[in-house]
């Protein structure tokens, strides 16, 4: 999530939309409307978390919204408006951090490595030093993520995340925090083990 999504990827928009580099080949700007034109036209299955949205709320996005443009609507979206180096470096990105969130064969992982470190390789010359982050280097190294842990799916921090969220709303203000503390644990005991011999009494104590 970080180190693609929110790392590699938004820095990517950020050198195509940018007014920063309305200088370069790569720029983007002065195709945003069009892109965004079909970008919100998209009708999405129901197991989509959210909607596309318009380009400008780029800012704003949510990680789950970074994902889909990556994978799924980008590649068509700037087709005939990126130059065709540039639109084939990120199209090797994308095939191969899908064969990475599949369930990859030995061969596929070794296969979705070298297309990354060519990525990486890659980057500098069309984007310059300033391109050549740790996130960006951080990509020559999930292929052995995936030999050694499975695939990216099974460690994601979408999960995490949405934990985060839940554990949020279980909270209610300043007052008798250490109640609410015990409360929070009990419910991740609950969640992880399914006993709940302790949550009704939790439940019904309640806090004030």
């Amino acid at each position: 999530m970080h180190c693609v999504l929110e790392g590699v990827f938004k820095r990517l928009l950020s050198f195509w939309f940018s007014s920063e580099y309305h200088q370069q080949d790569f720029y983007l700007g002065r195709h945003r409307k069009r892109i965004d034109d079909k970008l919100i036209k998209i009708c999405v299955p129901h197991d989509f978390g959210r909607k596309p949205r318009s380009l400008q709320d780029m800012t704003f996005f949510k990680a789950t919204e970074y994902h889909d443009l990556m994978l799924y609507f980008m590649l068509p979206l700037v087709r005939h408006c990126l130059p065709i180096d540039h639109y084939h470096h990120f199209a090797v990105l994308v095939t191969a951090m899908t064969i990475l969130l599949s369930v990859p064969t030995c061969e596929e992982v070794d296969m979705a490595g070298v297309l990354l470190h060519y990525f990486v390789k890659e980057m500098e010359s069309l984007y310059g030093i300033r391109a050549m982050t740790i996130n960006n280097h951080s990509l020559c190294h999930l292929a052995k993520q995936v030999r050694d842990n499975g695939p990216l799916w099974s460690s994601s921090m979408f999960p995490f995340e949405n934990m985060v969220k839940e554990l949020g709303c279980l909270y209610s203000g300043t007052k008798n925090t250490a109640d609410q503390v015990r409360y929070v644990k009990t419910f991740i005991h609950v969640q992880l083990t399914g006993k709940y011999d302790t949550f009704p009494r939790l439940w019904n104590d309640g806090w004030k």
